[in-house]
């Protein structure tokens, strides 16, 4: 079908700085705040020096998976369970004095037909200092092919890492074609139609409430674009054939996503709070009168809930603190399967 044959997947991003008195809170206008966001996103993509970099992650996740015959009878279902947090930083980007830190855990729960079949939880980090790679996992034997359950190790990185690969690469954009890239995001974000923008110490952070209207209107916003050929009417056929097929396959009992912006430009947070169901209907081939014909054999019901919380910080000051044990950790040697 024409419509789903188009569809790409488009991130909905959201807002950024502002100007003003660095103390107040101040509501921002929907079109401004949707004109900063699309900049914001191109800045972001397209910065290429990266010193120091900050990163934070939040989400928790609840999945099911139900499949039904051609009666509506369910003949097994699965579901999943996993929650996640980490912190990165990392200072000096590119240089030989590049100090970095990551703390990690998981956890994943697996149950198929009332039955568990997976119940693990993992906590790991690595510290990058002088470089060396200093690495610590719990919980990780079994998912890694191990016969220890844990991990702890130290090894010298010293030549392994192309430091003048690690920083952004720059996309060459003429400032022409940056316009009309961020006036593409601007023009996909206007179709949001629940939209609130504040501005707080010179950052911006916007709440985007999404339907499935909106999510038709933004494809098809970016579709046609730059089409001057299609007519309105076929602009709207297009629309509707979408929102027939979408409304087929999603049901959105919520969506939010929030998005925040940096004084200096850059996006700086994106929260995502989804909880949708997905219907897939199977069909088979089969030769009925002399001809094939796709017979319908049953559905596969996909209900997602996740909430997920990101917050990032580019070129900012960066403080790495480092455990007072690491001349405790032994060195992992070659021959060493981890």
């Amino acid at each position: 079908m024409k419509f789903l044959k188009k569809i790409v997947f488009i991130p909905v991003l959201g807002l950024v700085l502002a100007g003003c008195n660095p103390s107040s809170t101040a509501t921002v206008t929907v079109a401004v705040a949707n004109e900063r966001v699309a900049r914001a996103m191109g800045q972001t993509a397209l910065s290429g020096t990266l010193n120091s970099l900050t990163m934070s992650l939040s989400g928790d996740l609840d999945l099911t998976v139900a499949n039904f015959d051609a009666e509506d009878t369910l003949l097994n279902e699965m579901s999943l369970e996993s929650s996640a947090t980490l912190d990165l930083k990392a200072k000096d980007l590119g240089k030989e004095t590049m100090a970095a830190s990551l703390v990690a855990t998981a956890s994943l729960k697996l149950v198929e037909d009332d039955e568990e079949v997976f119940n693990e939880s993992v906590t790991a980090s690595a510290y990058l200092s002088e470089m060396w790679l200093y690495l610590n996992a719990t919980g990780v034997g079994e998912l890694l092919g191990m016969e220890e359950a844990n991990l702890k190790g130290k090894v010298n990185v010293e030549g392994m890492l192309d430091l003048e690969a690690l920083p952004v690469p720059t996309t060459e954009l003429t400032s022409a074609e940056f316009e009309e890239m961020t006036g593409m995001l601007e023009t996909m974000l206007m179709e949001v139609e629940t939209v609130s923008a504040k501005e707080t110490n010179g950052d911006l952070v916007v709440t985007y409430t999404i339907t499935l209207e909106d999510i038709v209107d933004i494809i098809v916003a970016a579709a046609t674009f730059d089409n001057s050929e299609m007519t309105t009417s076929e602009i709207e056929a297009f629309r509707q054939e979408g929102m027939t097929e979408l409304a087929k396959l999603v049901k959105i009992n919520s969506a939010k996503i929030v998005v925040g912006v940096s004084k200096l430009g850059y996006l700086n947070r994106l929260d995502v709070d989804v909880d949708v169901i997905l219907t897939i209907e199977n069909y088979e081939s089969d030769y009925v009168d002399y001809e094939y014909v796709e017979v319908f054999t049953g559905k596969t019901v996909v209900h997602i809930d996740t909430l997920v919380a990101f917050a990032m910080d580019i070129n900012g000051n960066v403080t790495i603190t480092l455990p007072t044990d690491l001349d405790t950790y032994p060195l992992i040697e070659e021959s060493q399967n981890f």
